[in-house]
């Protein structure tokens, strides 16, 4: 009997411990659509390829999307609530829509955390919500 409660004991407190996805299996899945930057709601167009977005690829780690006037693409790293992205490349078009696109880039530098709560994404720095996306 001793043998049995410790071996649920000791079951239980291993899979307690065990690693989780962040923050489940299908937090990356589709199409975060940029809807706030840094408190302002940002106007979205009908065509949701060229409103700004990110789209992850969990297994190599990289994201893409479009900037508001560019392609993007880049690194992230991801880990208990806390994310960065790192090396970031665009395509170099020109369009009226560069400033909005180097703050949302610039922005999406600073962020250090995460979470997802059903198809809403808040990208902060700290407790500040520097990103919402909406999943499409």
């Amino acid at each position: 009997m001793k043998l049995s409660v410790m071996l649920v004991s000791l079951t239980l407190l291993l899979f307690s411990c065990s690693p989780k996805l962040p923050p489940d299996n299908n937090w990356a899945i589709g199409k975060w659509i940029l809807t706030e930057l840094k408190g302002v709601p940002v106007q979205l167009n009908g065509n949701l390829n060229k409103n700004a977005h990110l789209i992850f690829e969990t297994a190599q780690k990289n994201y893409r999307g479009f900037g508001g006037c560019n392609n993007i693409d880049g690194k992230y790293s991801i880990s208990s609530g806390k994310i960065n992205f790192t090396a970031q490349s665009t395509t170099l078009a020109a369009c009226p829509d560069v400033p909005f696109e180097t703050t949302f880039l610039n922005t999406l530098n600073e962020v250090d955390k995460y979470t997802v709560t059903g198809n809403l994404m808040e990208l902060k720095k700290g407790k500040t919500i520097l990103l919402k996306l909406q999943r499409k």
